[in-house]
């Protein structure tokens, strides 16, 4: 056997992969994507409407934090402006006049140094409507937090009510109860703050 016969057969036994050994293996890539495409869907969906949950749960926590830090008379206000978006406002640092009380929200959200930045819920969640948690029915689109971070219910009492926003919060004399919502798989949420400021999450 010549030099050149060698090189011809080692060649050739080296020959890659034929069609038909392609098309198995694309095949079985196919199957695989196929069932576990489903359950990772689902799962990208769930963490979406989680991390929903946590960004509002953030927000009011720092809205507390800022009615604290800030020593406020009147408050630091959360707002729900419709049904994706929502911000926090600082009541105490304006000029408005103040006589007897406080000038609704709708007067300070134009004040854009007294509010804080525009959020967003992630796409394909909103807050929920009646009954889109469990026995939960809206009746406010804002909360409030004093000086003390202490919760309180605008409109009621000495808390100033607030004029401005979609109904998006459930308020009781226990505390506000918020509904995120998922349309999309019908998942839902639950954000509660206390009386007494603290937020938990549920659901």
């Amino acid at each position: 056997m010549t030099a050149n016969s060698r090189f011809t057969h080692r060649h050739k036994g080296s020959a890659g992969f034929t069609l038909i050994e392609m098309l198995v293996v694309v095949g079985i890539i196919g199957l695989l994507a196929a069932v576990g495409f489903p359950p990772l869907l689902n799962y990208l969906k769930l963490y979406r409407i989680r991390g929903a949950q946590q960004q509002v749960m953030g927000e009011i926590q720092f809205a507390r934090n800022k009615a604290i830090s800030k020593n406020v008379n009147f408050g630091v206000v959360l707002v729900a402006l419709s049904p994706t978006t929502y911000r926090y406002v600082i009541e105490d640092d304006l000029t408005v006049p103040r006589d007897p009380m406080p000038v609704k929200v709708s007067a300070r959200i134009a004040q854009a140094k007294q509010t804080g930045p525009l959020r967003v819920l992630p796409q394909g969640v909103r807050f929920g409507v009646k009954n889109e948690c469990t026995g939960f029915e809206p009746n406010a689109a804002a909360m409030r937090f004093n000086r003390l971070g202490t919760w309180c219910n605008p409109g009621v009492g000495s808390c100033a009510p607030v004029d401005v926003g979609v109904d998006a919060f459930q308020n009781e004399p226990a505390g506000t109860l918020i509904c995120l919502y998922q349309p999309e798989t019908t998942l839902n949420v639950r954000v509660r703050v206390s009386n007494g400021g603290r937020v938990r999450a549920e659901g």
